[in-house]
């Protein structure tokens, strides 16, 4: 098994949860009795977990990890526009976003409301930025449709999308 194995394994998850039709996959990477079970969010995990155990050891650490982060609960989520209270950074954490709609444009906001950095998906789909410095942080989220928002240690973080200095 090789890289693509994984990213097989993580497609199939949002394939047969209803994330995506498998072209933004591959629909060569999504295994055919996947497309063809139905697509209950249980059923997609419970195909998922199995796909996982068939990898080689490494490879399916990797596997396990990506799909308990796609399956961890938001720290927010709601549908158009919304301000959060303030929370706190002691340590770099990344902010991993995900829009249904269209339109998604999330301000991370200082303490004193000064905008720290401004991000945006066009079309849905998913983003991240890491907050390196530690602080008082709020976020306002002007969207199209429904979202959701992580905040995860960044040391676990593969690659970002931005990043502040």
């Amino acid at each position: 098994m090789h890289d693509s194995a994984l990213r097989a394994c993580f497609c199939t998850l949002l394939v047969a949860a209803g994330f995506s039709s498998g072209s933004a996959c591959g629909a060569d990477l999504v295994s055919d009795d996947i497309r063809e079970a139905p697509r209950s969010p249980i059923a997609a995990l419970r195909n998922a977990l199995q796909d996982c155990r068939a990898l080689p050891d490494a490879k399916r650490l990797a596997c396990f990890d990506q799909l308990a982060q796609a399956n961890a609960p938001p720290d927010y989520s709601g549908k158009l526009g919304f301000r959060t209270e303030l929370f706190t950074v002691a340590e770099p954490t990344r902010l991993r976003f995900r829009s249904q709609g269209v339109i998604f444009v999330l301000y991370v906001l200082t303490e004193s409301n000064e905008v720290l950095q401004n991000l945006h998906l066009g079309g849905g789909g998913e983003g991240d930025y890491v907050i390196k410095n530690p602080g008082r942080y709020k976020l306002q989220i002007d969207g199209s449709a429904r979202w959701q928002i992580w905040l995860e240690p960044a040391e676990e973080l593969a690659s970002s999308t931005a990043t502040n200095p």
